[in-house]
C-alpha cells in the first residue's frame, strides 16, 4: 500500500536553511553545542555548531513562526515572509551608557538591514515579535535606522518617517507611549542648572519624524510626496496646514531649553490619552525645560 511521505521540517542546501512546513518552529543551542529545530507537533532536527555556523540564510515560508535567541540571528538573513519572535535581546538606554548611545545587547544589523529591504518598515514591524512584545520590535528596529542616520540620507530619512507612521498607528490602537525609553542625551555641561542638555524619549523620536519643518529641511523638492504618505496615513493633523510652521505638532527633541507643554497636549488630544496622562506622558522624560532657548538649532534628529 502506497503512503504519503511527509516533507522534513527542515532542509539544509549550503549556506541556507529552509523551514518547510507552515508551521511553528524554534531554534536551541545545547550545552554542547550542538542546536536543536523543534517544529510543533513534529520531529527534532539536530545540527552540529559547524553546519549552523555555516548558515547565513533562514527561508521562512509563509504561515510560520520561527522562535529564535538574539545571539543565534546574528550575521544572518531571513528569506520569505514567516513571522519571528526574537529572545534574549536587552537594551542599553542613552542616559544609561557610558557614550550616551541606545544599543542593543545583541548586534542585529544584517538581519535587520535584510528585512527591511525585503518588507520594507511596515512588514518588518508586522513580522517582528521581541521578547513577547511589539515595543522591543520598534526597538530594534529604530536603533538600526538610527545607527546608520545621517541628515540628509533620503533612505534612511524615509524609513523614519515610516516607523513613525507605524508607531502613530500602534498608539492608535492602544499601544503604549515609548516615553520612558531614552534614546537621546546629553549630560548637563557648565550652563547655570543641573538638567541634562538633552534626554528624548523614543516617543518623542519617532512621532518628531513627522514634523513638517523637519520634513521640507531633509527632504527638499521630495517633500510634497512625504507630506502626502503622511496625510494617507490619517496623520495629516502632524503636519497642519502645509506652510504653517505653527500648527500641526510641535518637534520636542528633549532639550532643556525647550517647553514640551505644547506637544504634551497634542498627543494627549490626538491620542484620545488625557485621562491616562500619569501612565503615558509622565514627565521622566520631558523635565529638561530651563526656559532659555536662546542657543535653539533646528537638528531634527
Amino acid at each position: 500500500m502506497w503512503k504519503h511521505k511527509k516533507a522534513s521540517p527542515v532542509t539544509l542546501t549550503d549556506t541556507t536553511l529552509d523551514f518547510n512546513l507552515p508551521s511553528d518552529y524554534s531554534i536551541k543551542a545545547t550545552p554542547n553545542g550542538k542546536i536543536m529545530i523543534g517544529v510543533d507537533g513534529g520531529k527534532t532536527t539536530v545540527l552540529s555548531s559547524s553546519e549552523f555556523a555555516a548558515i547565513t540564510t533562514f527561508d521562512l515560508p509563509a504561515g510560520s513562526t520561527l522562535k529564535i535567541d538574539a545571539s543565534l540571528l546574528v550575521g544572518r538573513e531571513v528569506d520569505g515572509t514567516g513571522q519571528l519572535h526574537i529572545t534574549g535581546l536587552s537594551f542599553t538606554e542613552a542616559d544609561a551608557a557610558v557614550d550616551f548611545n541606545f544599543e542593543p545587547s545583541v548586534n542585529l544589523d544584517t538581519f535587520i538591514f535584510d528585512l527591511l529591504e525585503d518588507r520594507g518598515v511596515s512588514g518588518a514591524i508586522d513580522a517582528l515579535t521581541v521578547n513577547g512584545t511589539k515595543d522591543d520590535a520598534f526597538k530594534l528596529v529604530w536603533d538600526h535606522l538610527d545607527d546608520n542616520y545621517t541628515y540628509y540620507n533620503t533612505h534612511v530619512n524615509t524609513a523614519f518617517i515610516d516607523l513613525g507612521i507605524e508607531y502613530a498607528h500602534y498608539l492608535q490602537q492602544g499601544g503604549e507611549f515609548f516615553t520612558d525609553t531614552v534614546v537621546k542625551f546629553e549630560p548637563d555641561n557648565a550652563d547655570a542648572d543641573t538638567a541634562p542638555e538633552r534626554l528624548q524619549s523614543l516617543h518623542d523620536n519617532l512621532l518628531g519624524n513627522l514634523f513638517e519643518a523637519g520634513i521640507a529641511d531633509k527632504f527638499g523638492a521630495g517633500a510634497g510626496a512625504i507630506y502626502a504618505k503622511i496625510q494617507a496615513a490619517g496623520l495629516g493633523d502632524f503636519l497642519g496646514v502645509i506652510g504653517n510652521l505653527s500648527d500641526g505638532r510641535a518637534w520636542y527633541g528633549g532639550y532643556d531649553y525647550q517647553d514640551p507643554t505644547a506637544t504634551i497636549a497634542f498627543d494627549e488630544a490626538f491620542f484620545d490619552r488625557a485621562d491616562d496622562h500619569d501612565d503615558h506622558i509622565c514627565h521622566d522624560h520631558h523635565h529638561g525645560f530651563s526656559g532659555n532657548n536662546s542657543h535653539y538649532d533646528w537638528d531634527f534628529a
